[in-house]
């Protein structure tokens, strides 16, 4: 998977995984890129890739985590490549059940 290497020191790759096996089937694929604060999995609206919903795993240690008062798991809807909605979660479920309910 990507996040390996675009993010080498990440803690959080079990979460990551469960996470990518959940909503492949829905269209989200890892698109973790190294200068992003943490790995995420990304899918189109529409097959347009201006919308689209994206959701951050961040790393299991606060400590490790870009602002360590962020949440574990985030979703994100951009439409025409702005965001327009945010939600974070410290239960990966809940932020799974929001992206499933946003890819549908």
């Amino acid at each position: 998977m990507r996040y390996k290497t675009e993010h080498p020191a990440y803690d959080n790759g079990k979460a990551f995984e469960h996470a990518a096996e959940e909503l492949a089937q829905y269209g989200f694929t890892d698109q973790s890129w190294h200068n992003d604060a943490c790995p995420s999995l990304y899918c189109p609206i529409n097959h347009d890739d201006e919308n689209y919903v994206t959701l951050w795993v961040d790393y299991h240690k606060p400590a490790m985590r870009e602002f360590e008062e962020w949440s574990e798991f985030a979703v994100s809807v951009y439409k025409d490549g702005n965001q327009t909605e945010y939600s974070e979660y410290d239960n990966l479920d809940a932020a799974l059940a929001k992206a499933k309910e946003l890819a549908s």
